[in-house]
């Protein structure tokens, strides 16, 4: 789901679409946050990004609503669940820790960023 961040830029990967995420958001605690609140609660996961002169946002349940946030918005819909995107983004954040430690933190942070994204990894996990 998670491209590996790149001169300040990633992408969500969900089946065909790719929209991109900047370093200007916390974009691995977003999405588990949000992961966490939606299967604590009933609560559907609900994100959105800023892309640098365009936003999107992800909203997750039983299926995934990816909306463009222009002025003519458009909606895809996605049979994919919420439990498997949170699984996936686990997986991709613990894959590239060292690179989304480093995202958007102030100089001398990455540990304090590493630990909270190990922290939210560890509380989606037993969530599902």
């Amino acid at each position: 789901m998670l491209t590996r961040p790149v001169h300040g830029w990633a992408e969500v990967c969900i089946g065909e679409h790719r929209l991109r995420v900047s370093h200007i958001e916390p974009v691995p605690e977003m999405l588990l946050t949000a992961f966490i609140r939606a299967l604590s609660t009933p609560e559907t996961a609900d994100v959105t990004f800023d892309a640098e002169g365009w936003a999107w946002r992800l909203q997750s349940d039983r299926v995934t609503r990816l909306t463009i946030l222009e002025a003519a918005a458009e909606t895809y819909v996605l049979t994919i669940g919420v439990r498997e995107l949170a699984r996936e983004v686990i997986a991709d954040v613990r894959r590239d820790l060292d690179a989304w430690s480093h995202w958007c933190c102030l100089p001398g942070r990455a540990e304090d960023q590493r630990a909270l994204i190990i922290r939210l990894c560890n509380q989606l996990e037993r969530l599902l």
